[in-house]
């Protein structure tokens, strides 16, 4: 029976055989077990109460004792699409036991929106009472995303473009592992904050190497990289990261371009924010051509000093090296030459 609410339509093809017995199942010896033949479903549809709807256009799998290889899944998620193929293996224990699942998987998408699936996860948080709650409050706070463990995937992405809180990255292609309960990003390319990067490691926007993982603790991610950017939009980076809107406030009065290199760890709170007390980091910041104006301080100086030009600071080759402790951000002496 369906629970309220649900719906399910759409037509599964199967001819497979499966025997065995009950005891190698619970003593995981899988290749005892005999499994062969083919599964096809096309046109099905999940939808279910304030959960984004599910389509699979077609999924198609062999089946062997040892491994189900996915000659091809297409499928929808609200608004996201994915598309994939590959193989997997010790399946049977997955499905039956939750055992771990290990395999390489093709992965495309043209769009995948990871703030409507955050939206939708459950909240551990208490649920609010009419005193704890106010009127007019904004949209749920994203909710950590927790890396299974009892996966060990490699995934080879293409991925036109991914959503995540304010950011907009496009173009990922390259490698994706996740075990252990950690994410590792290796050989990636991407587009972000109006540059290009590239990655290789762990968990990162740009070159990097370190880990995203939820192992020790789901609700507080660890989150480690060393990563480089080029040809990035101040502007662009102030609207889409947050942590730059409460660190370095300058970027939304600065114009032009730079390249950035960082070393970082920090823990995440639940909502995939870092934890500014727990953040250590130290890099370099570059720029060919740096424009600042709108500040009080220069304001009130070309005010004393009847010099409008002062109002605006346009600097060349400006290079800043910075460390942050403590939710601080220092920087090294560093110098700015501009013609006024």
């Amino acid at each position: 029976p369906l629970e309220k609410g649900m719906e399910l339509s759409g037509l599964i093809t199967a001819d497979v055989k499966v025997s065995g017995r009950m005891s190698d199942i619970e003593k995981s010896r899988y290749e005892r077990i005999g499994a062969s033949g083919t599964f096809v479903v096309e046109r099905l549809g999940l939808t279910m109460p304030e959960l984004p709807a599910v389509h699979i256009r077609r999924a198609a799998a062999t089946i062997t004792p040892a491994a189900m290889t996915l000659g091809e899944l297409g499928l929808t998620i609200g608004r996201s699409d994915l598309a994939a193929n590959g193989q997997l293996s010790g399946y049977i224990g997955y499905l039956l036991r939750g055992d771990m699942l290990s395999g390489r998987l093709y992965v495309k998408s043209d769009l995948l929106d990871l703030n409507e699936m955050m939206n939708v996860m459950p909240d551990s948080a208490p649920e609010e009472t009419p005193e704890t709650s106010s009127a007019g409050t904004s949209a749920e706070p994203a909710q950590a995303l927790e890396v299974p463990r009892n996966l060990n995937l490699s995934l080879n992405t293409e991925l036109q473009k991914v959503l995540f809180q304010k950011m907009t990255v496009s173009g990922i292609s390259g490698e994706m592992r996740v075990a252990g309960g950690a994410l590792s990003l290796e050989r990636l390319r991407m587009q972000l904050f109006g540059g290009s990067a590239t990655a290789s490691g762990s968990y990162s926007t740009a070159t990097a190497s370190g880990s995203y993982s939820t192992a020790a603790d789901p609700q507080r991610p660890a989150l480690k990289l060393a990563l480089g950017l080029a040809g990035a939009s101040f502007s662009k980076t102030f609207d889409e990261l947050e942590m730059v809107q409460k660190l370095v406030p300058l970027f939304a009065k600065t114009g032009g371009d730079y390249s950035l290199s960082l070393d970082m760890t920090t823990a995440l709170d639940p909502n995939m924010e870092p934890d500014l007390q727990s953040l250590d980091a130290t890099g370099e910041i570059k720029s060919a051509n740096i424009r600042i104006q709108n500040l009080e301080a220069f304001d009130a100086l070309a005010k004393a000093l009847d010099n409008d030009k002062l109002r605006k600071i346009e600097a060349k080759d400006v290079a800043v090296r910075f460390s942050i402790r403590d939710g601080r951000i220092t920087t090294q002496p560093f110098c700015l030459l501009y013609t006024s």
